[in-house]
């Protein structure tokens, strides 16, 4: 789990087949309860935001791939 401010990404592993990330927004009462991000951000952002992460998963594995 990451956390950055009152951001939290934590990863889900699934028995080998995927990864999946989980992002949200630590609830002032309970660092590790989260709120959604929609709550602060509409769809456009949010929709920038799985871009940007599909971009630096294909950035990645191509430098693997090299």
């Amino acid at each position: 789990m990451i956390k950055l401010g009152h951001i939290i990404v934590q990863s889900n592993w699934d028995s080998g087949t995927h990864v999946s990330f989980v992002c949200g927004i630590a609830s002032p009462n309970n660092p590790y309860t989260l709120r959604s991000l929609d709550r602060v951000l509409g769809n456009a952002e949010i929709e920038a935001i799985e871009k940007i992460i599909a971009q630096k998963v294909y950035d990645l594995m191509e430098a693997r791939m090299k």
